[in-house]
């Protein structure tokens, strides 16, 4: 069933994927055996991938805190029960719950702090992702850390990402009144874009230039 439930779900029969999964579950639940606790978690995680997927965001989280309750923290199983922490944190920033958001993401990064794989650019991205959403709940200070940390982890990141890592900085700085730092992440933003020959970027550079402007005139630096 669950290899048929993912086949349907390559195939884009969701109503057949759908179905599948919740057999799935139905069946391993009846099982009377440990061993099928992390299989029922598994289930449920892509069961939520789907959910979300089809913007059924209110039961894709059901599914996620269903499937985190299987799990036993052990060794074996972190590795799933961060990722489902991880999912759950982007389904709930995308339906702007930012506080259930916040804490979901610090409990995969806890738990991924446990992790002997773990890299440095999987953090990274747990901290931007948790410094985005302190800032959209007005939690500028704790948004400043978190985005730093991201930096900090993986400053040789891809340029795309960097821009929003650096554009996020400028804005939090500013909300903090901490003016000069925004108008160096402002400037390092410049200089980034610049490095790029797209086209495509060009509006994108004018608008940093904008919110630079309009600050250095707030600043009176005129």
């Amino acid at each position: 069933l669950g290899a048929l439930a993912k086949s349907n779900a390559v195939l884009d029969n969701d109503s057949e994927a759908l179905s599948n999964y919740q057999k799935r579950i139905s069946l391993l639940k009846e099982v009377s055996s440990e061993n099928v606790i992390s299989d029922i978690a598994d289930t449920y995680d892509e069961l939520a991938s789907l959910l979300f997927k089809l913007g059924r965001n209110e039961e894709s989280i059901g599914c996620y805190q269903k499937g985190i309750s299987f799990i036993v923290d052990d060794e074996d199983s972190r590795s799933l029960l961060s990722g489902m922490y991880y999912r759950l944190s982007m389904v709930q920033r995308d339906t702007e719950d930012y506080t259930s958001a916040i804490e979901n993401m610090q409990k995969c990064i806890a738990i991924q702090n446990t992790l002997e794989n773990i890299t440095d650019d999987i953090l990274s991205d747990d901290y931007q992702v948790l410094g985005m959403c302190y800032a959209k709940s007005e939690q500028y200070a704790d948004a400043e850390s978190a985005l730093v940390k991201a930096i900090e982890l993986n400053p040789e990141d891809n340029i795309v990402r960097m821009n929003r890592l650096l554009n996020q900085m400028a804005y939090t700085s500013k909300m903090l009144e901490k003016y000069d730092e925004s108008v160096e992440y402002y400037k390092k933003q410049i200089v980034l874009l610049e490095s790029i020959t797209d086209q495509d970027v060009l509006s994108v550079v004018a608008d940093t230039c904008d919110d630079l402007a309009g600050l250095l005139y707030q600043l009176d630096r005129n």
